[in-house]
């Protein structure tokens, strides 16, 4: 991300959290959703990706992460398809990502 001049902003919770998850399986999403944001926002005027943890207001036992970039965000004639499985816009994709 520094090569790229990408910024890195992380908000966490100040709480100690305790997660039930898989922690490899955890960190692939993690990883795949930032270098998606990376590819966003590359051509962005000041690249920034920022990852939100945060406990849902209403259920103290649920955690959000939010994944957000300032790239130009998902074209209108492919919103629909993104979350069909092996579906990508990536000359290299998958679509498992």
């Amino acid at each position: 991300m520094e090569a790229h001049s990408i910024k890195l902003a992380m908000y966490l919770p100040d709480d100690t959290i305790q997660l039930l998850a898989d922690p490899e399986m955890l960190e692939q999403v993690l990883i795949n959703l930032i270098q998606n944001g990376m590819e966003a926002c590359q051509h962005a005027a000041e690249p920034c990706i920022e990852v939100i943890a945060y406990l849902d207001s209403n259920e103290k036992d649920r955690l959000w992460v939010d994944v957000t970039d300032n790239g130009a965000g998902v074209p209108d004639d492919v919103i629909d398809k993104i979350f069909t499985p092996f579906y990508t816009t990536k000359k290299q994709g998958s679509g498992i990502g």
